[in-house]
């Protein structure tokens, strides 16, 4: 019975008559993907890449990961280094993605920060194969496995 009689309140409800003269805010485009966003997202995605190929080439070489949190999926190959990158673009995206209404112009900071990072431990690694010899892994702090 009580069921019924929510059931008949509700169908009131309704019924209710609205006003016709609604107004509805205007909306405002905040497109994330500008064409300055893709050229952000696009240096960030260059440099993990970057990093990812030196990287694989030092290990193929007899070195190791410095990087204690990679270090678990990129001495696994290609596949652990394609997910080890996955992950850091993701995060790149992530905090670019949740602070751009608040904070636009951190926001913007944070991807090309992040991106001129990767891009340095890329050089960083080609630094270390151009003078590399049997045994320099050790010495530069890559012959950890």
């Amino acid at each position: 019975m009580f069921a019924v009689c929510m059931l008949i309140d509700i169908c009131r409800g309704a019924e209710v008559e609205r006003p016709a003269t609604t107004t509805i805010a205007p909306v405002v485009s905040s497109l994330f993907w500008t064409k300055a966003e893709i050229i952000r997202q696009s240096y960030l995605a260059s440099g993990l890449i970057a990093d990812a190929i030196t990287t694989q080439r030092i290990i193929s070489k007899g070195g190791g990961e410095r990087d204690p949190l990679a270090r678990p999926l990129v001495v696994m190959g290609w596949g652990g280094q394609v997910a080890a990158t996955g992950m850091a673009y993701g995060v790149g995206l992530m905090a670019r993605y949740m602070t751009r209404n608040r904070w636009p112009r951190l926001s913007k900071a944070i991807t090309v920060g992040y991106g001129s990072a990767e891009w340095a431990c890329a050089g960083s690694n080609v630094e270390v194969l151009r003078n590399w010899r049997q045994g320099d892994g050790v010495r530069w702090g890559y012959g950890i496995r």
